[in-house]
């Protein structure tokens, strides 16, 4: 969604960026400018524009400072919110964004950006499809939806077992190749990282093969140590009792941050390799 819209001709840099943070919630004002294809300065104007003369707590765009030498984190507040759901005509509730999350928010954007430099804004369009996370979930939740149709008639069951279901941070096609993207941010320790590893079982391996979520997953994490613990983990995981008569275990790849971009252009460097 968010390349179309940063391509898209009825939309004004101003309005843009908005879209840009509701797609990724959080990012910097370097990240901002990247996104937009702009410099730093007209970002800081463009921030000063939506927010003039409004009360500090009621602006379009708020600000966090995750620690003293990194940049303002920028996320929207509930004016910015309600008039980006305007735009898209849909009814989504508000939530605030908590400075711990920022670093999270901050690497999934970041994997966003390396291919943006590597495939160049010009052929950006016809070459990557960025989902958000919701519209990732959206994907896996389809499938589920129609197959527990009468079950999840029940709002109770419905809401329980949607929770159940894996929030990838994005889902990207690259060069026509889809991938679920996950940015781990070295926080979680071992038991709930298996469960979020489970996860992806549960939610993709019993849809049938002709369901689109067959997809990579691609996990990005700061260090080669912590790239090491994931792997080892999901060794365990995928050969749990509960799922050797599984034949879709999902493929998953791990990479230190930044070394995700030749994987996801693989095809490309095939090409010219």
């Amino acid at each position: 969604m968010i390349v179309k819209l940063l391509n898209h001709p009825d939309y004004t840099k101003k309005e843009k960026l908005l879209w840009g943070l509701f797609v990724f919630g959080m990012a910097n004002r370097y990240q901002l400018a990247e996104m937009l294809n702009c410099s730093v300065h007209n970002v800081d104007r463009i921030i000063k524009e939506w927010n003039r003369k409004l009360p500090q707590t009621d602006r379009f765009i708020l600000a966090r400072r995750p620690a003293r030498d990194q940049p303002r984190m920028y996320y929207l507040g509930p004016r910015g919110w309600d008039l980006v759901t305007e735009w898209m005509e849909e009814n989504r509730r508000f939530f605030g964004k908590k400075k711990r999350r920022a670093g999270h928010y901050r690497g999934v954007t970041e994997i966003f950006l390396r291919l943006v430099r590597r495939i160049g804004y010009r052929e950006l369009p016809e070459r990557l499809v960025w989902q958000s996370e919701y519209e990732a979930w959206e994907t896996i939740l389809y499938p589920w939806s129609l197959a527990n149709a009468e079950r999840w008639k029940d709002p109770q069951v419905r809401d329980e077992e949607q929770q159940l279901l894996t929030r990838p941070d994005a889902r990207a096609i690259v060069n026509g190749l889809p991938y679920w993207l996950e940015y781990d941010h070295d926080t979680k320790r071992e038991a709930p990282m298996k469960e979020q590893l489970r996860r992806y079982i549960e939610s993709l391996a019993y849809l049938p093969p002709y369901v689109d979520v067959h997809h990579p997953v691609v996990w990005v994490v700061p260090n080669e140590r912590r790239r090491r613990e994931l792997k080892k983990w999901w060794s365990v995981v995928r050969k749990e009792p509960d799922y050797q008569e599984l034949d879709l275990i999902p493929e998953m790849h791990f990479f230190v941050q930044g070394e995700e971009t030749n994987f996801l252009l693989k095809k490309e460097i095939q090409q010219t390799g």
